[in-house]
């Protein structure tokens, strides 16, 4: 049983390190796919909720769901009892809000 962990860990950090290299490189959409990945790899890694976050926030329209990830992050962070990294999560969802009314005002 431990191999087959030790084995997922391993699949889920080469896939969490792809998405890193691709969002890094501007290729938001396809970090976005492979962050995806990574989650169904662990649901309860709070990285890969929170650098998809920021990866739709830089997706014109995409940003609510950007907030949304942020906001699970924090939801996992708070079950686990780590309410200083949740905060920090909550405040990840209030970036990304600012980043929809900086584009809003843009607009106008």
């Amino acid at each position: 049983m431990q191999n087959r962990d030790e084995a997922m860990q391993n699949r889920y950090q080469e896939v969490f390190q792809n998405a890193r290299k691709l969002a890094k490189a501007g290729q938001y959409q396809a970090a976005i796919n492979e962050y995806s990945r990574a989650i169904e790899l662990n649901p309860e890694m709070v990285e890969a909720y929170s650098f998809r976050s920021a990866a739709f926030a830089m997706i014109p329209g995409q940003e609510q769901r950007g907030i949304e990830d942020a906001h699970k992050a924090a939801e996992i962070l708070r079950a686990r009892g780590d309410e200083e990294r949740a905060t920090w999560m909550d405040r990840q969802a209030e970036s990304v809000q600012g980043v929809i009314e900086e584009r809003r005002m843009g607009l106008e």
